[in-house]
């Protein structure tokens, strides 16, 4: 396996472009003291400096989370 450092920001040698914009979407649920939920983040921009039709690279994430509430 190897490692590798993306660079972001506005100079010609950048890997990837700082500025993104997307859509969010998300759900939760609350059963007594417990909140359960789930959430998906798609990235619109294209985040490829050199990115044209048949280079391009975008964020998706998938979130999860359970939380726990005190004093209620």
């Amino acid at each position: 396996m190897s490692e590798y450092d993306n660079k972001t920001g506005n100079s010609g040698d950048d890997d990837l472009k700082r500025m993104d914009f997307g859509l969010m979407m998300g759900a939760g649920v609350e059963i007594d003291k417990f909140q359960f939920g789930v959430g998906y983040d798609l990235g619109l921009a294209n985040i490829d400096p050199a990115g044209d039709s048949d280079n391009f690279a975008k964020n998706r994430v998938l979130k999860i989370s359970v939380g726990l509430m005190f004093g209620k």
